[in-house]
């Protein structure tokens, strides 16, 4: 079995962006397992089939594009560490661990902790 194939049964079986599953592309990064749907990542879906190498958005800073040191747990965003790329992006790294929570996302979290019953978009249920 060739390493890429492994990697592939080891992956997420759901799309980091969405959480839902379908066809997926496992990220080339070592050792990442995440997975992305082509249209979540504004791709057309020939990308499924690309023997290009391709990074997904935990890698890099989604600011200045260098290398990320901290990562959201919930989304694929992710900053490099310096205090600029954090404020502008509204990231909250916690534990100075290497993750932490982006804006849209520490925002949800903080509904899900209220138990309020939102939507992903943060939309009130009916």
């Amino acid at each position: 079995m060739s390493k890429k194939s492994n990697e592939e049964d080891l992956a997420e079986g759901y799309c980091f962006i969405c959480k839902d599953g379908g066809n997926l592309r496992v990220c080339d990064f070592r050792n990442c397992l995440k997975a992305y749907h082509p249209d979540c990542l504004d791709k057309d879906p020939i990308f499924l089939e690309s023997d290009e190498c391709w990074t997904c958005g935990w890698h890099y800073c989604c600011i200045c594009k260098r290398a990320a040191a901290i990562q959201c747990y919930c989304c694929p965003k992710s900053v490099c560490g310096t205090d600029s790329c954090i404020k502008e992006a509204v990231f909250v790294q916690v534990k100075k661990k290497a993750k932490g929570f982006c804006s849209h996302c520490l925002k949800l979290a903080i509904l899900i902790e209220e138990n309020k019953d939102v939507d992903s978009d943060g939309v009130r249920s009916v």
